[in-house]
């Protein structure tokens, strides 16, 4: 041992001091963070746990003084009230005064839930609707043309994960062919890449599923031809989407989509509103070289905030609104981070 002579904190100490030492020394930095902070942006959502207890996660993002966008989890906090507009609303406001927050906060981010947009209008806050969300209603929607050949692959996944001696032929059949042996991908409903992921996976091991379901539950082997097509064409329509999911939004991706909106973008340079142009700080800022999206415009503005003073403050308010409430699915804890 490196230091016998050390004594073990016990259980209650561990409870009743230590981890409450830790949490007001966080909550004393945060508290600082937001202090210093001029313009806050808020994401939100709830789930249910598997002990059907309900709960709530607010994070607060924005721009620090080092032009650094940084997010701090408020609350992960056990709501047993009625999930009403009115009393989500009151519990936000309720957030919000306690981490004095009422007076700077530019946008919140939700899911397209009506209870929560409605809450969002009470409190007179601008709601922004979470991207994520967005593109799984729509593609959710284009996928219900699917739902006959979907459910034939889910039947078949689900068999092979309820069945140990079926995938055990499987993954056996995939090394006697020589390929990757790899397991099947069952949908989740509120994944709408999941359904892309399933189509996908199965097509890279369609050869081995098709033979060992010759051999196991032929049944099952009910995919025909033009399904099997209607698959492909499918995945190659949802790949460029998938690409653009939240882990790949800030992506150096040079796809099609991105492309076209490089395109669109640089197409707008240059046609300045006349009477904007007159305001020289405006004037200015209209005539710099277009930043390449694969540049981080943070440090593009932490450089130029002497020249653009009045432009700077107004970008800290709406750089710090995020895209998505998806990043703040897992946060379980009041905890810090930073980029």
């Amino acid at each position: 041992m490196l230091a016998p002579n050390y004594a073990m904190p016990s259980r209650k100490t561990v409870s009743n001091n230590l981890l409450l030492q830790v949490y007001n020394d966080t909550f004393q930095k945060v508290s600082k963070d937001l202090q210093d902070a001029t313009s806050v942006a808020l994401t939100t959502d709830g789930w249910t746990s598997i002990n059907n207890s309900s709960f709530i996660a607010i994070t607060v993002h924005f721009i620090n003084s080092e032009t650094k966008l940084c997010s701090r989890l408020l609350g992960c906090i056990n709501f047993n009230e009625k999930h009403t507009a009115n009393e989500l609303s009151n519990f936000l406001k309720k957030i919000a005064q306690e981490w004095k927050l009422e007076n700077k906060i530019s946008a919140v981010v939700t899911d397209n839930a009506s209870n929560i947009k409605a809450a969002i209008r009470l409190t007179n806050w601008r709601h922004v609707p979470c991207f994520a969300h967005v593109l799984n209603i729509g593609i959710q929607n284009g996928l219900l043309q699917l739902q006959p050949v979907l459910k034939k692959i889910k039947d078949i996944v689900e068999y092979f994960k309820r069945s140990s001696s079926a995938l055990l032929k499987l993954n056996n059949i995939q090394k006697q062919t020589g390929v990757e042996v790899l397991k099947l991908i069952q949908e989740c409903k509120t994944r709408w890449n999941s359904a892309y992921n399933m189509m996908s996976r199965i097509l890279k091991i369609k050869e081995p599923v098709l033979s060992t379901l010759a051999i196991m539950n032929n049944e099952l082997n009910c995919i025909t031809n033009q399904e099997w097509e209607l698959i492909d064409s499918a995945c190659k329509l949802l790949a460029a989407s998938n690409e653009h999911t939240v882990t790949e939004i800030a992506s150096t991706s040079t796809s099609d989509i991105w492309k076209s909106f490089d395109e669109q973008v640089s197409s707008l340079v240059g046609q300045n509103n006349s009477s904007v142009a007159s305001v020289v700080e405006m004037d200015k800022y209209m005539n710099e070289c277009l930043l390449s999206r694969h540049m981080d415009p943070l440090k593009w503005w932490s450089e130029r905030k002497h020249i653009y003073p009045r432009l700077y403050e107004m970008m800290k308010r709406r750089l710090c609104v995020p895209a998505t409430v998806v990043q703040i699915d897992n946060r379980q804890a009041l905890v810090t981070k930073d980029p």
